[in-house]
């Protein structure tokens, strides 16, 4: 072979020859070489040091030094400081040290969260110019923050020096045919086609955020409001801010705990909560009773409404006392929705001075008595003539606990509707020497006689729990009884006519109750104890349910889909919704029904804010 022939260019293949790289084994050849070049490149990277230069022959990889001023700190912040070779030109970018890490991090995530917070602050915006104005801010924020986090955590991982070192030895392999080095937008293109990919992927199919504007679901999902707390007690709870009002420098609130009325500043209006809703929950399955979903209003698509699926398709929905009746059947929660909806009506955590008064005890065992005057303690030393009782004096009329909800500054203020689905929950104390036979009692009562009451033993050997209602007994559980000289938290939940006797946070025992009153004018709790041993409750407390009620003139279309006021039947491709703030909210009571083809997903957590933090799942 000549000179001439050695440098000549191969000659071309004949036309319809095979692509060599059409031959499958070849290319799992050229693959496995590839992850081979990797692997030993991601190795080289462990221990890259000054010195030779693994990306070409006689090469040196030298430390770049920093300005005197900023070398004490580059130290402190780099484990390994940023690697060049000046003959093949492989730059490897500097490693941060744990503390460099931590501090990259932690500067990233303030700036995604800053930016977080100024998008979320922008959706609640009219005016589109402002709008997007702070939508632009807040990109401005997020994005170099997401960038930052990226850029340190693959320095720490060094993944962005064994691409470059790739590179060059793909470079060696290739006779020194150097290609083009690489520009910044070309070695994150991975990592930003990525993020895009998955944002936009999840938004629009799987998952999106959105913001609570208004109180309609209060207080399961808050909309802007103030954080007051109490001037009596000292118990914090939201007020509702009216959606077109200007932020007032005070506010009147009423504390729903002690019942205490005072004025407080308002302070700085908190914004709604923020959610995120899970889009493929109907498109993979159908929507379920008590689902907290969000819809596009019926007659104003462009806008996204968050309500509770009351009705489903071809039902027949009524409303009565409070509870939801479905086909002419009573529709009870599943206990984990009405463990997460209670509503706080007594709060024995948060003693005040008076807090006794509360506490009524029976003319025939007054006696057996001790109520601390702030009422974070309760004393009974039953005598042998049966159990001594005290009955909570609610804040209704009559004593009684009613829907009245404190969040509302414009909805019902009022709040006099009868509440008999009611929880009772308290710490319950036995003195070590208690002797056998005690018993504790709590109970919950409907006009002024009937009762639902829950017994719980005390003992060190097992005994009988018991719940009845009236004469009739609605379920048992024989089991250790609640042992002497020790705190044990217990409750009774009673709530769409269906009891739950509670230790520990677990249900013992639970049952039906059938023969419940159809209308319920007055109810409250009582705490009990029977037997020779003195008992004590501390801590009590007591919730009530979610209670529907009319509409009334807040209807949009008069009574025809209120079924507080009418039986109403759901359409074949519709859903009755309610808002769980029901004397303030507008809802399928007022608008009708939501279409099928309107739903957008159900909510599944609360997300934002993280301070205070709220964060939770949606029941």
């Amino acid at each position: 072979m000549t000179s001439s022939e050695a440098g000549a260019p191969a000659p071309a293949a004949p036309a319809g020859a095979p692509d060599p790289l059409d031959d499958p084994a070849l290319r799992r050849a050229l693959a496995a070489h590839d992850r081979r070049l990797v692997e030993a490149a991601t190795a080289a990277i462990r221990d890259l040091a000054p010195g030779p230069c693994p990306g070409c022959e006689g090469g040196r990889l030298e430390a770049r030094a920093w300005p005197a001023p900023w070398d004490a700190l580059a130290r402190l912040l780099l484990g390994r400081p940023t690697l060049a070779c000046a003959k093949c030109g492989l730059e490897a970018p500097a490693v941060p040290s744990p503390l460099g890490l931590g501090l990259g991090l932690a500067g990233a995530a303030a700036l995604v969260v800053a930016g977080l917070q100024v998008i979320l602050a922008a959706q609640q915006l009219t005016a589109a110019a402002e709008r997007n104005g702070r939508f632009a801010l807040g990109a401005l924020l997020l994005l170099p923050g997401a960038q930052l986090g990226s850029a340190v955590w693959a320095a720490w991982q060094g993944r962005l020096a064994a691409l470059r070192l790739v590179s060059r030895l793909r470079t060696r392999e290739a006779g020194g045919l150097d290609a083009p080095r690489a520009t910044w937008l070309q070695e994150n293109l991975r990592e930003l086609a990525f993020a895009a990919v998955l944002f936009l992927g999840l938004r629009h199919v799987a998952i999106e955020a959105f913001v609570i504007p208004t109180g309609s679901m209060a207080p399961t999902l808050y909309g802007n409001h103030f954080r007051v707390a109490c001037a009596r007690c000292g118990f914090p709870f939201a007020l509702g801010k009216g959606e077109h009002e200007a932020p007032p420098e005070t506010v009147r609130a009423r504390c729903p705990v002690c019942d205490e009325q005072f004025v407080a500043p308002a302070g700085p209006v908190a914004h709604g909560n923020k959610i995120l809703v899970n889009k493929l929950a109907y498109r993979v399955g159908a929507p379920g009773r008590w689902d907290v979903v969000v819809f596009r209003y019926p007659s104003s698509p462009q806008q996204s409404y968050i309500k509770r699926l009351v009705g489903l398709p071809g039902e027949t929905i009524r409303i009565e006392n409070g509870d939801v009746f479905v086909d002419g059947r009573r529709a009870r929660k599943p206990d984990p929705v009405q463990d997460a909806i209670w509503i706080p009506v007594v709060d024995g955590r948060r003693p005040w001075p008076g807090a006794d008064v509360r506490w009524l005890a029976d003319p025939a065992s007054a006696d057996a008595w001790d109520v601390a005057t702030d009422g974070a303690r309760l004393t009974a030393r039953p005598g042998p003539g049966g159990p001594a009782w005290v009955t909570l004096r609610g804040p209704g009329p009559q004593g009684g606990v009613t829907d009245y909800c404190a969040y509302n500054r414009h909805g019902d203020p009022a709040g006099d509707k009868a509440v008999a689905d009611l929880r009772v929950l308290a710490t319950l104390e036995a003195p070590a020497d208690a002797p056998e036979g005690s018993t504790a009692l709590l109970a919950v009562v409907e006009n002024h006689a009937r009762e639902v009451v829950a017994t719980f033993p005390i003992g060190r050997g097992r005994g009988t729990y018991l719940l009845r209602a009236g004469e009739r007994e609605l379920a048992r559980f024989e089991g250790p009884a609640l042992a002497p000289g020790r705190r044990h938290e217990v409750a009774l939940a009673y709530a769409d006519d269906r009891a739950r006797l509670i230790v520990g946070g677990r249900a013992l025992c639970a049952g039906d109750d059938d023969d419940a009153p159809a209308r319920t004018d007055h109810a409250t709790v009582r705490v009990g104890a029977a037997g020779p041993g003195a008992l004590t409750w501390r801590e009590v407390r007591v919730d009530r349910d979610v209670h529907y009620v009319p509409l009334g003139s807040m209807s949009l279309l008069g009574e025809r889909f209120d079924p507080a006021q009418t039986p109403v039947t759901v359409p074949a491709d519709g859903y009755l919704v309610l808002g769980d703030n029901s004397p303030s909210s507008l809802d399928s009571r007022a608008w009708g029904f939501v279409r099928a083809g309107h739903l957008l997903g159900r909510a599944f957590l609360v997300w934002w804010p993280l301070w205070p933090f709220e964060g939770r799942l949606v029941r």
